[in-house]
This record gives structure tokens, C-alpha cells and sequence, in this order.
């Protein structure tokens, strides 16, 4: 594994710095942690910032049980749904008559109406399983590993871009899952609380008010400072944090920008 965090005892709070006792709207009941991404010089001038912000970490094993499960379900549907538009395509009924008609009576008369018998009672097996669900059909798929295996390659490539996967701090065989599109924030003086490892329990509502945390009542322990991701690292994760705010879309290029090209492209290389 990677060599991704500073090594002993970290006592400051700085970006990259990963702390305990955080919160996630979309993963309330696992224990989460944050990700400290104000800057460095932000969080060293006194005064400069009234806040500082974290981005929620998570284990690697909610994260594929919450989100890579739903890829994968988005995936087996929309697998479906291509396959009964393509019978009805082929059939010369029209394209995209799912999008067209919601009801799963409308989809069988256009589909008895071009279909013989046999291909009829494929076609209505394929829309019995995408109307009315097949939960074994769904499970053989989302178990099967070239499916998961591609949103897993997206994942350590970088190419999912709300995700970041790192190892964990705590276990040189886990990993966790950082949360780009999350962000959270804590008052500039909640660092006292962790930089001296403060015990919980002293909070009160106006405390909970000011700071994303996770409610004491839940569990004891400390506010601390576990670890903290080290350079080039932290950097990339800013890099990829950046991406999610930073976008712009514009109108992409038509079929005819295609055509053009490849005129000239041929023009060119006969």
C-alpha cells in the first residue's frame, strides 16, 4: 500500500488532517470522519478564517453498500430498458418507446402488435422483469464481478468524480472513502478541541449549533487528530475536490461537427 500518511503523533490542526466525531447527511448511521481541506495558511494566521471545513470520510464497505449498489441496480435497469427498446427498434415499432410510454400495458400491445409468438414471450419476460423487479436477477448481476469490476476501476482510477479512495489510517488492509461533494464546516475555535484531544461530554446545543459533529450522546471518546495525509496526496485530493465546484458546461459538439471532420480527415490521408 501507498505510504499516505505523516508519520507520529499529529498535534495541529492542518489540511489533510483527518478528525473523529464528524457527520454526513447521506451516511447517518456509520461512523464517520472528516478531512480537514482550509488551507494551511488560513488555519496558521489567528484571526484570518471564523471557520474551518472538512470533507466526510466513510469506510470503504458503507460506500459499496450505499452507493456502488445503486450504480450497480442504475446499471442492470438501464440494461433492461436497452434491451426491450432495441426488440421494439428492430421490430420497426420506434425508438425509445420506454421513454415514450410509462406503462407497462402500453410496452406489451407494441410489442405483441410487431413480434411472433416466441419473441413475444422473450420480450414479455424482459418487461415482467423490468416493471415488476426480479430480485434474483438483480442480485446474479450486481454479484457478478465485470459489473462491479468497471465502477471499481472508475473508483481507484480517479474517474468517479463525487469519490476518493485512500487507505486507512487505521489497518494496512482497508480503505476508506472520502466524500468530494460534502462539505462541512466546524468553528476555528473547535482546533482547541481536538489539538488537546478534549473528552466528550462538555457540549452543549449552542456547540452543536456551530460544528458539523456527531451528537455526544451516541458515544464517548475523544476529539482527536488521527492522522494526516501527507504531500503529493493531499494535494491531489484538493485536485479532485476542485473538480466537483469548478465545472462548466457548455454545448457539446453536433453529429454534423462529426461529419465535417471526418471529410476533411479523409480528404487528407487518401
Amino acid at each position: 500500500m501507498r505510504d499516505v500518511y505523516e508519520s507520529g503523533l499529529i498535534t495541529e490542526l492542518t489540511q489533510g488532517a483527518i478528525i473523529n466525531n464528524c457527520i454526513s447527511e447521506e451516511y447517518c448511521n456509520c461512523k464517520v470522519w472528516g478531512c480537514v481541506i482550509t488551507p494551511r495558511c488560513d488555519l496558521a494566521n489567528e484571526g484570518k478564517v471564523s471557520t474551518f471545513h472538512y470533507l466526510p470520510v466513510i469506510d470503504f464497505e458503507y460506500w459499496v453498500d450505499k452507493v456502488m449498489r445503486e450504480m450497480l441496480r442504475n446499471d442492470y435497469y438501464s440494461s433492461l430498458k436497452n434491451k426491450i427498446n432495441t426488440k421494439l427498434e428492430n421490430s420497426k415499432a420506434g425508438k425509445n418507446l420506454l421513454d415514450v410510454f410509462e406503462r407497462k400495458e402500453d410496452i406489451l400491445k407494441a410489442g405483441e402488435a410487431v413480434l411472433n409468438a416466441k419473441e413475444y414471450t422473450g420480450f414479455k419476460e424482459l418487461c415482467d422483469e423490468y416493471y415488476d423487479g426480479d430480485i434474483e436477477a438483480e442480485k446474479k448481476y450486481l454479484t457478478e464481478e465485470k459489473h462491479y469490476k468497471t465502477i471499481l476501476k472508475d473508483l481507484v482510477s480517479n474517474g468517479i468524480h463525487g469519490y476518493y479512495l485512500i487507505e486507512s489510517w487505521d489497518s494496512v488492509t482497508d480503505y476508506k472513502i472520502i466524500l468530494l461533494r460534502d462539505i462541512r464546516r466546524m468553528s476555528v475555535s473547535t482546533r482547541d478541541v481536538y489539538e488537546n484531544w478534549k473528552e466528550r461530554g462538555f457540549e452543549d446545543d449552542g456547540f452543536y449549533r456551530r460544528n458539523d459533529v456527531s451528537d455526544a450522546s451516541k458515544q464517548k471518546d475523544y476529539y482527536q487528530i488521527l492522522r494526516c495525509i501527507k504531500s503529493p496526496y493531499i494535494e491531489n485530493i484538493m485536485q479532485s475536490f476542485s473538480y466537483n465546484f469548478t465545472r462548466v458546461g457548455i454545448p457539446s459538439f453536433g453529429e454534423d461537427c462529426i461529419a465535417k471532420l471526418t471529410i476533411t480527415i479523409k480528404a487528407i490521408l487518401s
